[in-house]
């Protein structure tokens, strides 16, 4: 971040602004990722959340701003990609003028909070979902018509009673996926933002 930092030192506040705000041509072009989405997980890069504290605090930065791809910084943090990460998320969500109400439209019709559940990646992370459900709806359904528990409640379900049909690599995540739901359920019943019915 301190390489980062001087280099933005060095610019002027408009080639600040056109860097940090740059977007490929036209959806799909192969050009460089663009810096919120990198600091974000969308590179060869983890997540990097210093990197992304400073590109934030670049007057006129654009949170909404849409890669190549059509995603935007939150599609990569909330785990699109690779794994999540619940800080990234945090201080995107807090930006004005970030949308929390974004969706893929044409892939699964996943919502940020399926993507946190592992709906691409397949590594949850209970961390950014319950951040997101701060800023989302929680019972929000994916292109199938599924929402988040019931995501949980398949793999719990699959973890316990298949454990002797399941093939020994997939145990593991089998058993991550479900203590990460007990997590997210347990936070929100805390919260008073899940009903009885829910936590069944």
């Amino acid at each position: 971040s301190s390489v980062i930092n001087t280099h933005l030192k060095s610019l002027t506040s408009e080639q600040q602004l056109s860097q940090v705000n740059y977007r490929p041509a036209a959806a799909g072009a192969t050009a460089r990722v663009p810096a919120l989405h990198a600091a974000c997980g969308g590179g060869a890069r983890p997540a990097m959340v210093e990197v992304l504290k400073l590109l934030l605090d670049v007057a006129g930065v654009d949170v909404a701003a849409l890669d190549g791809e059509g995603n935007p910084a939150l599609f990569f943090s909330c785990g699109g990609r690779n794994s999540a990460d619940a800080a990234c998320t945090r201080l995107l969500l807090e930006k004005k003028g970030c949308d929390a109400g974004w969706q893929d439209k044409d892939g699964g019709g996943f919502g940020l909070i399926h993507l946190a559940a592992g709906a691409l990646s397949g590594q949850p992370d209970s961390e950014t979902m319950i951040v997101l459900a701060e800023f989302v709806d929680i019972e929000a359904k994916d292109g199938k018509g599924r929402t988040v528990f019931q995501y949980g409640s398949a793999v719990t379900a699959r973890s316990m009673t298949a454990q002797t049909y399941m093939p020994p690599f997939q145990k593991p995540g089998a058993k991550m996926l479900a203590a990460a739901f007990k997590s997210l359920e347990k936070a929100l019943a805390t919260d008073g933002k899940l009903t009885a019915g829910e936590q069944e």
